[in-house]
């Protein structure tokens, strides 16, 4: 199987130089649906599963292939429904999505991982570990969704800072405009497909430090929008799907029944999720810890060598259920990346 036209024919310019991911490949799941998936890094190392962010796909990881390889981690992922070649699914459904991937992991021959999400994949994550405790050791979130605040504090929402497209997404879902949302995320697919490097720095104009730093890197953007390219090849209906299931109703997390460790990344300036929606969400979760990143925005990539050594070290020690007493908060100094 080959990468889709509209990431071979651009906007990547050079393929990486590290060898290429096993798959994509498909998967047909017991209703038929198709859930399209990949595997980077190293083939016989420790398992993780990963939930790309919203819209991505399972491109999204090309970005860290050399890391997670030399560090000999095994990175199952693969399109949500509605997104890349994953076929829609209705109803919607978190549980029966849970239910999809640990039908993955059924098929690749693995009973228990570790578990990783990025942004948009922390729901995900934090659902399969509730309907699956049996199947994950320890769990990390780099700059994961959580539900914010509508009303004013101070005379400021939770809202004010964050990029305008998050910003006019919220204002949708919170007025319940379903038909503005979708012709909201038509119009910006529209405008990715016509320049989707220009689109993403556009879409990320209001960030000011880390994140513009990493997106002047012209290989890091071209990968980034090529992850969107590939997520929205087959138009909306994934985003729009995810959006009204993570944004605007309940996640319906049963807390008691995650007995994971869970490490949360946040930066301290993210203007796609603020922190301190960040943080509410993780002292909601018994097994939970928050390392909040100063002067960092939304984008983790040049932390991610520490993130993945910090999960390969608690899932070698920690058993699950671990204690909150055990989990402090932490702020991290710019010089622990190393």
């Amino acid at each position: 199987m080959t990468i889709a036209p509209d990431i071979s024919k651009g906007p990547l310019t050079r393929r990486p130089s590290y060898s290429e991911p096993l798959g994509p490949s498909k998967l047909r799941l017991h209703d038929g649906r198709v859930m399209r998936w990949a595997e980077w890094g190293d083939p016989l190392g420790r398992p993780v599963l990963f939930f790309h962010g919203c819209p991505g796909s399972w491109f999204s990881f090309r970005r860290h292939h050399r890391v997670v390889r030399n560090y000999g981690l095994r990175v199952i992922t693969a399109d949500r429904p509605g997104f890349g070649e994953s076929t829609r699914l209705f109803p919607y459904s978190l549980d029966t999505i849970s239910g999809d991937f640990a039908a993955l992991l059924d098929h690749r021959n693995l009973e228990r991982v570790d578990l990783l999400a990025s942004s948009g994949g922390a729901p995900f994550l934090l659902k399969f570990a509730e309907r699956y405790p049996g199947r994950s050791r320890v769990a990390t979130v780099m700059g994961g969704m959580a539900p914010v605040r509508y009303g004013q504090r101070c005379g400021a929402t939770e809202l004010d800072d964050l990029i305008s497209q998050n910003q006019i997404t919220h204002s949708f879902v919170h007025d319940n405009n379903w038909a503005g949302l979708r012709q909201f995320f038509a119009d910006e697919r529209a405008t990715l497909f016509q320049n989707s490097e220009d689109a993403y720095r556009r879409m990320m104009a209001a960030t000011n430090g880390s994140d513009q730093r990493l997106m002047a890197d012209s290989d890091w953007i071209a990968l980034a929008a090529a992850n969107q390219r590939e997520a929205l090849a087959p138009g909306i209906e994934g985003w729009y799907d995810e959006t009204i299931a993570t944004w605007a109703q309940s996640w319906r997390l049963d807390r008691s029944r995650i007995q994971s460790s869970i490490t949360w990344w946040h930066g301290a300036h993210d203007k796609c999720t603020p922190l301190t929606a960040a943080r509410r969400l993780v002292d909601s979760l018994p097994t939970a810890s928050i390392n909040v990143l100063p002067d960092i925005e939304h984008l983790l990539n040049e932390w991610f060598p520490l993130i993945a050594k910090e999960l390969i070290a608690r899932s070698e020690r920690e058993p699950s259920g671990v204690k909150r007493a055990e989990l402090p908060v932490r702020v991290l100094a710019r010089d622990c990346r190393a």
